[in-house]
């Protein structure tokens, strides 16, 4: 098989595999308060386990270099945040001694980051959008105006145009 064909071959096969994908099950308990309701108590332990997962996904770094006038800008962002979709595996609430609810939850969630990476790609593009409409519309205000004048409607026109 000649070398380009491998090279090709290749290519497909890593364009075609995704980035990284992981999943992994978490579990935790909460002591609902006075104030608490099963389902605000659920929402509260959902949302704490998405974030638990979120950290653990990793931050995007980016790297933005200028020379502008023998001067070299540079713009670093990082960017911590992550599409966590998750699977509830176990709900379970149970009664303590004392008379207070606890609720058992265990899930598993996914963080697909090859579909994160998109939404971070969509997302300097806009950006770039973003100055760019900035830099012509500073270039629309630079431009001079001249008073436009519009013909009278009362005025009336000749036949000729005169």
């Amino acid at each position: 098989m000649p070398f380009w064909c491998r090279f090709v071959l290749i290519l497909i096969c890593l364009y075609h595999t995704p980035l990284f994908a992981w999943q992994k099950t978490y579990q935790q308990s909460y002591l609902l308060g006075d104030n608490d309701s099963r389902l605000s108590a659920k929402r509260l332990l959902i949302q704490q386990l998405q974030n638990q997962a979120a950290q653990e996904a990793g931050t995007y770094i980016q790297a933005q270099s200028t020379l502008i006038n023998d001067q070299l800008e540079e713009k670093i962002t990082a960017t911590a945040t992550a599409l966590v979709k998750i699977n509830i595996l176990q709900e379970q609430f149970s009664t303590e001694i004392n008379g207070q609810q606890r609720l058992f939850l265990e899930l598993e969630a996914h963080i697909d980051e090859q579909e994160m990476l998109q939404l971070l790609n969509k997302q300097q593009e806009l950006q770039q959008l973003s100055q760019k409409l900035e830099q012509l519309e500073q270039k629309l205000n630079q431009l001079p105006t001249a008073p436009v004048v519009y013909p009278s409607p009362n005025a009336q026109k000749s036949f000729w145009g005169e």
